[in-house]
């Protein structure tokens, strides 16, 4: 295998970006795509989480692109990729087809639920209840009536050793007209299922994540909504008032890992962590 310590970008193509992270592919071998992680929240160590990650999960036979190596370029990490193409995410599948819409959510919907089914290989990857009370556990300037409730919450989850993503959502599974695959797996774990309902709850229910989420989405408020309106006729087995007040609470839990391992300015974690005690508040 080839190896790639003394790339540059020079050698690559861009040819996407999202919140954290530019995508290019390689010139002289397009099959390959590089990950640089080269702007938004991600600590330094975030391309060797997400490395280790994908290689684990990629072991375990989900359908998910190949990680080959993790290179630095411009004092900045990156991640080569085997390329997943002709590549087009469901949220991008869902706006361009709008008569479609509802039909690529319902996959979306099916493939969570395969994801959900899936056993999780524990000795490689981490509880996500566990991060999140480690994370509740330190000091995210919450008050402390809010901190209690969340760890009472976390505390009462049933464990469920299945896989998780850890940030489901549409712009996070790719189609290549043939195969669904998940991508971007910085925050895979094992654990209750909710815990990914709960970021889904957040991404296009909420207020605060409609705004945060929908330019990333290319979806407007109304996408937005009933995207989340037809996952929960697909997905759930509850009745969707109770779907959705147990995904509410999950969104919580879901914040609180995000802001432990995502770099958020102090005016953005004031922001959120004020949601979180409204939240809890009307609860």
């Amino acid at each position: 295998m080839e190896n790639f310590n003394s790339t540059t970008l020079e050698d690559w193509i861009p040819f996407g970006d999202g919140a954290t992270s530019t995508c290019y592919y390689h010139r002289e071998n397009p099959d390959l795509m590089l990950k640089f992680f080269d702007q938004g929240r991600t600590g330094s160590d975030y391309a060797d989480r997400e490395f280790s990650l994908s290689s684990a999960v990629w072991a375990m036979s989900v359908s998910t692109p190949r990680a080959i190596q993790v290179v630095s370029i411009e004092d900045k990490k990156a991640i080569i990729y085997e390329r997943i193409t002709p590549k087009i995410s469901v949220s991008r599948l869902c706006t361009d087809n709008p008569d479609k819409f509802d039909e690529y959510v319902r996959q979306f919907s099916l493939e969570c639920r395969k994801l959900h089914a899936t056993p999780c290989t524990q000795d490689l990857i981490k509880s996500r209840k566990q991060q999140v009370i480690d994370a509740l556990n330190s000091d995210r300037g919450l008050s402390e009536k809010s901190r209690q409730f969340l760890l009472d919450l976390a505390g009462s989850v049933e464990d469920s050793h299945t896989c998780l993503h850890g940030d489901m959502q549409s712009g996070n599974l790719v189609f290549n007209g043939k195969r669904y695959y998940w991508i971007d797996l910085g925050a895979f774990a094992w654990g209750n299922p909710m815990f990914d309902v709960g970021g889904m709850y957040f991404f296009y229910k909420s207020r605060l994540g409609q705004i945060l989420y929908g330019r990333i989405f290319h979806m407007k408020k109304s996408q937005l909504s009933h995207f989340w309106d037809v996952f929960t006729s697909t997905y759930p087995q509850m009745s969707k008032s109770d779907f959705d007040k147990e995904a509410r609470k999950w969104s919580l839990l879901f914040i609180v890992y995000t802001l432990a391992v995502e770099s958020f300015s102090k005016f953005e974690t004031w922001i959120v962590n004020l949601y979180i005690n409204r939240c809890i508040r009307k609860l």
